[in-house]
């Protein structure tokens, strides 16, 4: 049975520069789809998660509407130019 330092070491290694960089690129393509596909499946996300957001916060303070309408309305600006780019 090993004993040490070493055998933790092996378990608890960070992640090699070749898995970092795969996440990254995961993370960068669902920020900034590079493809049509990728855009589709942004809005096929998003509108059911500001729809819920929307109607949550709908009997909240004035204060709070406007601030989840802003994020909306940010949000869906944004995916408007990544479509149309």
């Amino acid at each position: 049975m090993p004993t040490g330092s070493a055998t933790w070491s092996v378990a608890f290694a960070p992640p090699s520069t070749a898995d970092g960089a795969a996440v990254l690129d995961v993370l960068l393509e669902l920020a900034l789809p590079r493809t049509d596909a990728g855009v589709a499946v942004q809005w096929a996300v998003m509108v059911p998660v500001w729809i819920v957001a929307l109607v949550t916060t709908r009997n909240a303070s004035t204060d709070v509407r406007r601030l989840v309408q802003g994020l909306v309305l940010f949000n869906l600006a944004w995916f408007v130019v990544r479509t149309a780019h």
